[in-house]
């Protein structure tokens, strides 16, 4: 089964294990699926799975690659391809993030399977801790580009037209309530044969494939031409 990190209940604090307690279940979910109730019924359809002895449950982090529907991790990549100096909020180049690339987790998905193995198992990268920063740049590194962030209060954001919550994909401060998810513990996933790319190689092929396949701008995030403006 296919679960996620926003299963736990705790997700403000760092460190979380597969052994760390579960959301409990909420007594009215709503007919939809939303960021409120997302990690409750990820937790409920855990329980469900449970029931059955030979389960294998995988808690994955922000899945990237080609091919993403979500876009949080393409939309860096395509910005960095337009521009050299970012705006960004200042609690941002400091902020922690893991991300897993769709095809790592998927070859290692198989592994598992055919070795019949059980249990659950966090699923997120790379095995170094990593800020939004050092992401940024293995980006920027990997487009041949050059990068120079620009950290702006969340006051001068919201002047120059963006939503310090809303605008930058993958920036979680760490006080904030799901501050815990981008520092999760991936260490029985490694042992168990669990292997990242390096996020230079993620992001080539997902500008490869953005560039040869989309038309559209990310569907998330402070578009290109309003940061350029503000910068």
């Amino acid at each position: 089964m296919i679960s996620s990190i926003s299963a736990y209940a705790d997700k403000r604090s760092a460190g979380l294990t597969e052994s760390s307690p579960l959301a409990a279940a909420l007594a009215n979910p709503g007919p939809g699926v939303t960021p409120e109730n997302y990690g409750p019924l990820k937790a409920e359809a855990e329980r469900a799975a449970a029931v059955f002895a030979q389960t294998l449950i995988i808690r994955p982090g922000i899945i990237a690659g080609p091919y993403d529907p979500t876009d949080r991790f393409t939309y860096w990549v395509d910005l960095i391809g337009q521009l050299t100096d970012l705006v960004v909020p200042v609690a941002l180049p400091d902020s922690p993030v893991q991300i897993i690339d769709a095809r790592d987790l998927a070859s290692w998905l198989i592994k598992l399977i055919e070795a019949q193995v059980t249990g659950a198992f966090n699923a997120v990268g790379p095995q170094t801790e990593t800020t939004l920063q050092s992401l940024l740049t293995a980006i920027a590194r990997s487009l041949g580009r050059p990068l120079k962030l620009h950290p702006k209060t969340d006051d001068a954001l919201v002047a120059a037209g963006a939503d310090p919550t809303k605008d930058f994909p993958l920036f979680i401060p760490v006080d904030a309530a799901f501050g815990g998810l981008f520092q999760v513990d991936g260490q029985k996933a490694w042992a168990s044969s669990l292997t990242n790319r390096a996020v230079a190689a993620t992001a080539q092929d997902t500008a490869a494939w953005f560039n040869q396949n989309r038309s559209d701008p990310p569907k998330v995030g402070w578009p290109a031409k309003q940061m350029a403006a503000a910068s």
